[in-house]
């Protein structure tokens, strides 16, 4: 095995190890917000209740950039890694 494909494995699961980081992280922002919803349901319709809520999924949802782009980073190792492996064959001469 060169080692062209062996940095590509090597790029591919840390690629894979992103994307389990990227989901795992919206799950957890996702309950988060649904657990703001469901304690501030019964406030929201007073101007300060629904004040809080807001200030609370601003800051559920200050994140979801940072998540969203370690899930496209890790999409982008995946598919390079994939390619290196694929591509990274050494030719065999003479």
């Amino acid at each position: 095995m060169n080692y062209k494909r062996i940095i590509g494995i090597i790029v591919l699961i840390i690629g894979i190890v992103l994307i389990g980081y990227a989901f795992h992280y919206m799950r957890e922002i996702s309950e988060a917000k649904g657990e703001i919803g469901s304690y501030t349901k019964p406030f929201s319709k007073t101007p300060i209740g629904k004040a809080v809520q807001d200030t609370l999924m601003s800051k559920a949802s200050e994140h979801d950039n940072q998540v969203r782009w370690l899930l496209i980073g890790g999409i982008t190792l995946v598919v390079v890694g994939g390619i290196v492996i694929i591509f990274g064959r050494s030719s065999k001469k003479g």
